[in-house]
């Protein structure tokens, strides 16, 4: 794992292949975040990485009002950024088998699974306001269901969950780790 500042980052990229041919692909983040951290330098160190790392904390930084302490302390947090699949050639539920297999094999210390169903074929297409823009939202239900049923995970509450947020605390440490709820951000 990289070791930035309090934040160790490690990201996992797989193609998949069926025969010779690429059919899926998933992106995945792993971060090692120091105890103790308050809140918003946590928001700051991952908002300085990228604008979807960024986002990321702050649904986190709004879910735990010390996220380092009642999260990351029991273990790392895997973000699962991105899946690709051909639909033409990628056969039903493989890049979701894939992903469930790296992700117990690759993370088995992860103690939150985070992931944003956000439809990338809407991206800079679909303003509120826009036609396209109820496309983006029924797609994105779709996403929510399918990500629901195949990975275990549930809406953040409030306005991150509205966003497509999602989150699944790893089977071991359901006892330990406080459940998420919004609006305790002091960002």
């Amino acid at each position: 794992m990289e070791e930035k500042d309090e934040i160790g980052r490690r990201e996992l990229f797989c193609w998949i292949f069926l025969g010779q041919r690429r059919v899926s692909a998933v992106q995945l983040f792993e971060y090692d975040i120091c105890p103790g951290m308050s809140n918003g330098r946590f928001f700051d160190l991952m908002d300085a990485e990228s604008l979807i790392e960024g986002h990321l904390a702050e649904t986190l930084c709004d879910s735990w009002k010390r996220f380092s302490v009642e999260v990351a302390e029991h273990g790392t947090l895997l973000d699962f950024r991105m899946a690709w699949a051909d639909p033409a050639l990628c056969p039903h539920g493989l890049w979701s088998a894939v992903a469930n297999e790296i992700i117990s094999i690759e993370f088995p210390g992860h103690v939150l699974l985070t992931m944003k169903a956000f439809p990338l074929e809407y991206e800079g297409r679909a303003p509120i306001g826009a036609p396209s823009h109820a496309g983006l939202l029924s797609r994105q239900k779709a996403m929510i269901r399918y990500y629901r049923q195949q990975f275990g995970v549930t809406p953040f509450d409030g306005q991150s969950g509205d966003e497509g947020w999602l989150y699944r605390i790893n089977e071991g440490d359901r006892e330990a780790v406080t459940l998420p709820s919004s609006g305790l951000s002091d960002l």
